[in-house]
């Protein structure tokens, strides 16, 4: 049995069992189910695992427990063909723990009370509690296998919370990725497309790695706020920032309504697009309004594409909203004089390998990454430092920002081209 097809087939159960809600039509059918689904694999510490909006969070002190979704195979659509249906499933984990870890989870196959085949992952989770860690396994043909039952456990470390797993059903033919250049195209030659029109940008900061004084494992690009009066005003989408697939890939995951721990929703984009040491490489848009709009389906609109699609370098994608109004303004403005969603909204992008880490999304020109700086240059984000501070405190950052840079301070595991740290890539 191909170990994916078994993922695929189990992740899709656990969404029909535990209550997964279908997000599209009968050919493209999307489900989601909260981490509160799975238990304690020992009752005794149970009451450590608390389900919060979060997910479902470890919150001993010391101890990783191991968390259990038993899964049983059927059915994960009323309408689909297991045999010729194409799965996709992707699981969030998240950290409060303020430390970098690494989540191991096993997918069982059983028949009767017998295990008959096991399979685990090694999840690299980030310190940075704001970002979710994901681990995605591909579009693949299912086939007809006789299960009767299926478990996934993870052991959560202190602090990991399982938030949610995301799967898809299609018909469609499974997307193939034997074509994809290798990471390394992208620095003999790098992209001469952005992800946004460069003159709407108006502040954020290029990838500060974990050697920062301020890491943070995405890039951001914040938007001037003209747009988002203009798209109030005439309610049409082309006044809004435009985002473009920057390269040629496959859209492989879709977030339409996602929850941060900010309480705000964002939506957004995975493009897988190169290949390295034999994983497809993805590009993650993070396009995150900084509001909740209390509608699951807001967002939709301004996602032009869907799962499974194939995307040309210089298509539009997506448009990047947001509000200046009062009507959604929350707890990240506090009492902060004239502060609207709008004034924190941006796109977080990074790369990573499937199942690795976040790594620096190092892949475009001199040209496009100079014209960056100059729009960064000034903003209240563009630096590296965790609070107030003068430029005199960060002039290595922006020496290479202003060089071209777009990742700082890189481990190794963060430089996408090579197992070797970075100052400047």
């Amino acid at each position: 049995m191909n170990k994916n097809i078994l993922i695929y087939l189990l992740l899709a159960i656990v969404l029909k069992s535990t209550g997964g809600l279908a997000q599209e039509s009968s050919s493209i059918e999307r489900f989601i189910s909260h981490g509160s689904s799975c238990k304690a694999s020992d009752p005794a510490l149970s009451l450590k695992l608390q389900s919060r909006e979060s997910g479902l969070t470890n919150t001993h002190e010391t101890l990783s427990l191991k968390v259990v979704c038993p899964l049983k195979r059927r059915s994960f659509s009323e309408a689909s063909n297991s045999n010729d249906t194409a799965f996709r499933a992707r699981i969030i984990l998240g950290n409060s723990s303020e430390t970098a870890q690494s989540v191991n989870c096993q997918l069982q196959e059983l028949l009767g009370p017998k295990v008959e085949n096991e399979w685990s992952a090694l999840i690299s989770i980030t310190a940075d509690a704001t970002q979710s860690n994901e681990y995605t396994w591909d579009v693949v043909a299912a086939s007809s296998p006789d299960l009767s039952l299926m478990n996934i456990s993870c052991d959560l470390p202190p602090g990991i919370s399982l938030i949610n797993v995301h799967t898809e059903s299609s018909d469609q033919t499974p997307f193939d990725s034997s074509n994809l250049p290798q990471i390394s195209t992208f620095q003999s030659k790098p992209s001469d497309q952005f992800i946004v029109d460069l003159n709407v940008v108006n502040n954020g900061h290029i990838y500060r790695g974990k050697d920062a004084n301020n890491p943070h494992s995405g890039a951001h690009v914040q938007f001037k706020e003209i747009y988002f009066d203009n798209y109030a005003e005439s309610g049409e989408l082309s006044d809004l920032p435009k985002i473009y697939a920057a390269f040629d890939g496959v859209i492989t995951g879709v977030d339409y309504y996602f929850a941060q721990s900010t309480g705000n929703y964002r939506y957004g984009y995975l493009i897988e697009f190169a290949k390295s040491d034999g994983r497809n490489v993805r590009f993650n848009y993070s396009i995150e309004p900084m509001l909740d709009p209390k509608d699951e389906d807001f967002y939709r609109k301004f996602l032009l594409k869907k799962q499974g699609d194939v995307v040309r370098k210089g298509d539009l994608i997506a448009y990047m909203y947001s509000s200046t109004g009062d009507e959604y303004i929350n707890g990240v403005c506090g009492f902060k004089a004239n502060c609207t969603p709008a004034s924190n909204a941006h796109i977080h992008y990074d790369i990573a390998k499937n199942g690795g880490s976040f790594m620096s999304p190092s892949i475009f020109n001199d040209s496009i990454m100079l014209q960056l700086s100059g729009q960064l240059r000034g903003g209240n984000v563009h630096k590296d430092c965790g609070g107030p501070c003068g430029p005199e405190e960060y002039i290595e950052y922006t020496e290479c920002a202003d060089s071209g840079g777009m990742g700082y301070k890189l481990k190794s595991e963060e430089n996408p081209f090579e197992d070797k740290a970075a100052d400047c890539l």
